[in-house]
């Protein structure tokens, strides 16, 4: 009877052992009904030395756990209300342990055994730093519908915890304490959320108030930099954003040679009243955030913008050296510093105003603009990620800065129409012709919220501004269709402006136009049989045709590149701005017709001085680089001496002088190699791409007077390909100097060296 009692005795402190200190061993297990622990934490078999634990619950609401080694001496415990558990402290390397867990309520045991990795020195978890990628901060906007991925560091090879919307993932770091975790794709969610990050119980990063949602990335130049205080915004841009929740990143301004991982200083910020720090904000960026997110507040998705903008920036400062390896001495070092450490984000658009700085070579910028479009698709692993892009308002030129914007608008448009994923904004009905920064900036973000409302969102608007598709002539009366034309209109009360019409001598004039049946129609009483059309290529065009939802019509011109085009204005009001050289002679100019030519007549008044030199008016931009310029003139044989002189981008002037020795019309045709360098010279290379004047100086003791009839520029014939053998080659920076004996080259040539020298 007493070894009976004896007996029972033992049997239930057995039990209790059971249900209070865990599960000893592997066949008591399986008697009280055992479950597996799932490990979280293992590599090649060994777990990290913060591992956490899952199982699947059987009716519990609480939970013992316990945490012995292989000697059997309890590491830790401790009662939890879930089926999960991270310890309160790291382990030790290469030791055995097992984890135990019993359900407090169905006696329930859970057992695992594991071994921890083999190490020195283990880290001391409780004092380790968690780094995420940008842009993972607190206040963000997480671009909704594509997986979610979430890089960062810590210590190596340990486990990290995520807990966010309810659930729970993890990651392990490796032996750099790099880490990814990988969530799938959400839907918005305007409800703010935490993400915890964890290593430990106590050692949490946490990202609070973050919501689920489309993020744009804003970028460019000085005028996407452009304050929020110095612009046209009003206060229900502010309002709007603070009612609708918008979060903006913002960063600051650094660059880098090197591609960095972080930009410099960034932060999301939830829009307030009572902080007005959102008054330092890009304007564009701001007011065209703030917009769409009270269209779209009421569909329940969150808006973000990220803004990465620095003044005073060449496009190639934005592309990485994959996409840009030229000349410009700031290629790549914004895209390194500003938008490479972006990659681990995800954007549903990109809004892009930049160009000012590429505008002395403005027709290069459309294959530019291609190339970081291309680029940061392939960086944001969007193939179709779609692109706004701001056409450059009017501008021309102050403080000596002689910008003529018309080609990179030209670039810009054409750029957009090669791309099914680009939309142009025009904007040449605002800006200031003397002011390079134009304060407003709210027409622009208004076009931009309804071109993404119409693109990304399927909203009932065009998705941009009218552009040109086609052109017949009629007789003297051109019918020209755009694309995006719906409700083709001008503001009441006004005419069409802007349209020039040409001929086939390429001379330009003045046109009218009307609307008709959605179709813009133009003619010009100078001209009786259009070959070629102009609208708003110049500098300051401010044009006035509108689509149905306000966009404006976007300038174009039919002509290429000036080839076969006067460059000159020969319309009646052009010589009311001549401008003449103050220590020269008085130089009177008019517009006549000479046998059905038009010219400027040019004459030089007999007051004693030798000279007298007079700047005419030309059409836009010139750019056309070709071997050679045609000069028409009309002679008087005055003997004088003239010199047709253009002042190019680094203000050098370059000069063809001839003579006025004959009577009547007479063409010169001269190789650029003919021009001379006379003054301010710089690098000795004649830039058609930044032609500021057109000059003629007239050289003559008495009167004089000559008639400009044409200036084109033209091809000249060249000889054919001649290998030669180079003496001695050399870098230079970015230049290769070739040697070569001097009597090889007569005249000018082009200079191909193949790729193997």
């Amino acid at each position: 009877m007493k070894k009976s009692i004896f007996l029972f005795i033992l049997l239930l402190i057995f039990a209790l052992t059971l249900t209070v200190g865990g599960c000893e061993t592997e066949n008591e297990v399986k008697s009280v009904n055992s479950k597996e622990i799932e490990i979280q934490g293992t590599v090649n078999g060994k777990t990290v030395i913060n591992p956490a634990f899952d199982w699947v619950e059987e009716g519990d609401l609480s939970f013992t756990v316990t945490i012995k080694d292989a000697a059997g001496t309890e590491v830790e415990s401790a009662e939890v209300n879930v089926p999960h558990y991270q310890p309160k402290e790291s382990l030790e390397y290469g030791k055995e342990y097992v984890i135990s867990v019993v359900g407090k309520d169905t006696g329930t045991c859970y057992r695992a055994n594991f071994e921890t990795m083999a190490g020195e020195n283990e880290p001391n978890l409780q004092r380790a730093s968690i780094s995420l990628c940008d842009p993972f901060k607190s206040h963000m906007v997480i671009q909704r519908g594509k997986p979610i991925v979430i890089k960062g560091s810590t210590a190596a090879n340990v486990l990290l915890c995520m807990d966010f919307y309810g659930t729970r993932y993890y990651a392990v770091s490796d032996q750099t304490g790099a880490f990814t975790f990988t969530l799938p794709a959400m839907q918005a969610n305007a409800t703010p959320a935490e993400i915890t990050i964890s290593l430990l119980q106590d050692k949490s990063l946490v990202l609070s108030d973050v919501l689920i949602g489309d993020v744009y990335l804003a970028s460019g130049q000085s005028n996407m930099w452009w304050k929020l205080r110095d612009s046209d915004y009003t206060q229900t841009d502010v309002d709007n954003a603070v009612n609708s929740d918008m979060r903006y990143f913002s960063m600051s301004i650094t660059t880098s040679s090197t591609p960095r991982e972080s930009v410099k200083n960034g932060k999301w910020a939830k829009i307030s009243r009572s902080d007005n720090s959102y008054l330092d904000y890009s304007a564009v960026a701001f007011m065209t955030a703030s917009m769409l997110s009270t269209a779209l507040a009421p569909k329940g998705v969150p808006i973000g913008i990220v803004c990465a903008a620095q003044g005073d920036t060449n496009i190639a400062n934005w592309m990485s050296s994959e996409y840009y390896s030229g000349s410009v001495g700031t290629k790549n070092l914004n895209y390194n510093a500003m938008i490479y450490p972006l990659h681990n984000g995800e954007f549903t658009g990109v809004i892009w105003y930049q160009g000012c700085n590429n505008s002395a070579k403005g027709n290069e910028y459309k294959q530019l603009l291609q190339g970081l479009m291309a680029n940061w698709r392939e960086l944001f692993h969007n193939d179709t990620l779609p692109f706004y892009i701001v056409q450059l308002p009017v501008y021309d030129g102050d403080s000596g800065n002689n910008y003529d914007f018309s080609f990179v608008r030209e670039s810009q448009a054409l750029a957009c129409a090669a791309d099914e994923n680009a939309y142009l904004i025009a904007t040449c009905d605002g800006g200031n012709p003397s002011y390079i920064h134009p304060t407003e900036k709210r027409y622009i973000a208004e076009r931009l919220q309804k071109s993404v409302l119409s693109t990304v969102y399927g909203e009932d608007y065009l998705p941009q501004g009218p552009t040109y598709r086609s052109h017949v002539v009629e007789g003297s009366r051109v019918t020209i269709t755009v694309d995006n034309g719906e409700g083709l209109c001008v503001p009441q009360g006004e005419n069409v402006v802007g349209f020039l019409l040409a001929g086939a001598d390429g001379k330009y004039y003045d046109a009218t136009a009307t609307i008709e049946d959605g179709k813009l129609v133009v003619t010009s009483p100078s001209v009786a049989a259009p070959v070629y059309i102009k609208y708003g290529f110049g500098k300051s065009p401010f044009l006035n045709v509108y689509n149905k939802d306000g966009f404006l019509m976007s300038p174009f011109r039919t002509d290429l590149y000036n080839h076969g085009i006067d460059l000159l204005d020969y319309t009646s009001a052009a010589p009311a701005s001549y401008k003449i050289h103050p220590d020269g002679s008085q130089m009177t100019c008019r517009i006549v017709s000479v046998n059905g030519e038009t010219g400027t007549e040019i004459q030089k008044a007999d007051d004693g001085k030798n000279f007298g030199s007079v700047q005419l008016e030309k059409w836009g931009a010139i750019g056309f680089n070709e071997l050679g310029m045609k000069l028409t003139v009309i002679g008087t044989n005055s003997g004088a001496k003239v010199l047709f002189r253009i002042v190019e981008g680094s203000y050098e002037i370059w000069a063809y002088e001839f003579e006025d020795n004959f009577s009547g019309r007479k063409e010169f045709v001269a190789a650029l190699s003919e021009f001379e360098c006379v003054s301010n010279r710089v690098d000795g290379i004649m830039d058609l791409q930044a032609v500021r004047q057109v000059e003629v100086t007239v050289k003559a003791d008495g009167a004089a007077t000559v008639t400009i009839i044409g200036v084109q520029f033209t091809d000249i014939a060249r000889s054919a390909p001649l290998a030669f053998t180079i003496n001695e080659g050399s870098e230079e920076r970015e230049n290769y100097i070739i040697t070569y004996t001097p009597a090889t080259f007569a005249n000018e040539y082009r200079v191909i060296v193949s790729a193997d020298g």
